[in-house]
């Protein structure tokens, strides 16, 4: 059984962690947010949003792709339908030269949601990374469709 009054109490102390993590990010506090957000993962082991944060944190502001890919695949094994821990993930591996496994990771997250333009602009970088020339044509085509306002050049 549910108690729901709990879980709401749970929700809301979850959500004044992460507003506080965010607090201490946008002071340029990043080692206390990090051990702040680990914390929060220890009293919320199912919850994903703080592992997709600190996953982001390790991407964006250490960049550290290993700690990111890690908390992202924690993530992923909780909730395995997540467009955006998908796509995270194909930018931690591509930025880590990973370029096999980013493309799974985005053809997985293209899967979720075919019409999204930067999954399909991803997956055509990536193809034309791989010189599979045709292919990235096609899909940049398709990105194009959903971003008219966006300029995508390709290079060998």
């Amino acid at each position: 059984m549910i108690d729901i009054g709990n879980h709401t109490v749970m929700q809301k102390t979850l959500a004044s962690s992460l507003k506080k993590s965010i607090k201490l990010l946008n002071s340029a506090r990043i080692p206390e947010a990090i051990d702040y957000l680990k914390q929060v993962i220890k009293r919320h082991p199912r919850s994903t949003d703080p592992l997709k944060l600190l996953a982001e944190i390790y991407m964006k502001d250490t960049g550290e792709m290993e700690k990111a890919q890690e908390y992202l695949e924690k993530s992923l094994s909780i909730e395995t339908n997540d467009v955006i821990s998908y796509f995270h993930l194909g930018l931690c591996l591509e930025k880590a030269k990973k370029l096999n496994q980013a493309f799974e990771a985005y053809k997985k997250a293209h899967f979720l949601s075919p019409e999204d333009g930067p999954i399909l602009h991803c997956i055509a970088r990536i193809l034309n990374q791989t010189k599979h020339h045709a292919a990235s044509i096609f899909y940049a085509k398709k990105a194009l469709e959903h971003l008219p306002n966006e300029l995508m050049l390709y290079t060998d």
